[in-house]
């Protein structure tokens, strides 16, 4: 296969609120949870790669391993410029690395 990209063993884990990350989709992502930008700080300074999780309930501000569905799709970060409110906003795109999306994910 041409390009063919290899997805690591462990990846950043970013938690999304009433969304669900498909493979090919492009989409702007506002992340404001120290665990998220500190996730997507250490995609950014690896293989820009994170694995997207879908919370079972966007109400919950802190979700554990319970609070989030078993699948998900790794997804490669493309650009991080910081708004002036400190929140992060980014696009992702899941194209180039969801070869055999959906993903099952372990902490």
């Amino acid at each position: 296969m041409e390009n063919e990209i290899t997805i690591p063993e462990s990846l950043p884990l970013l938690p999304m609120k009433d969304v669900v990350v498909f493979p090919h989709m492009v989409m702007p992502l506002y992340v404001g949870r120290p665990s998220s930008v500190t996730a997507i700080d250490r995609a950014i300074g690896g293989n820009r790669m994170a694995m997207f999780v879908t919370q079972i309930d966007a109400s919950v501000d802190v979700p554990e391993a319970g609070d989030l569905y078993t699948m998900g799709t790794v997804g490669l970060i493309l650009i991080i410029p910081l708004l002036t409110n400190s929140k992060t906003k980014s696009k992702t795109h899941t194209e180039a690395v969801c070869q055999n999306c959906g993903h099952r994910w372990k902490l």
